[in-house]
């Protein structure tokens, strides 16, 4: 994540293996294209021990143009996660709040 989002965002592991990310003054559109960098990024095949597994990323992300309070972003952002995990795995999704 550090290789496509740089050292000016701020992340956390919230748990298992969800992540938080806090992006600051980038429109919508530049973060559009850095999650798609991520996803492409992440779809590949990890061998180790003669055992190969499939790995992907599934996002959700909110984007405000005001402040919401700390609980509306993260129940708005884990709605979008488990509607993109419903679809299909491997893709993400950005809801404007």
């Amino acid at each position: 994540m550090r290789l496509v989002f740089g050292t000016h965002v701020l992340m956390a592991r919230f748990g298992g293996d969800e992540f938080v990310l806090c992006i600051q003054n980038r429109d919508q559109e530049g973060v559009q294209a850095q999650l798609d960098k991520l996803v492409r990024s992440m779809c590949q095949t990890f061998t180790y021990g003669g055992c190969s597994v499939p790995l992907s990323i599934s996002l959700g992300a909110v984007y405000m143009t005001e402040k919401v309070p700390y609980e509306k972003l993260f129940k708005e952002a884990d709605s979008v996660l488990y509607e993109v995990k419903t679809r299909g795995k491997n893709s993400f999704e950005i809801r404007k709040i």
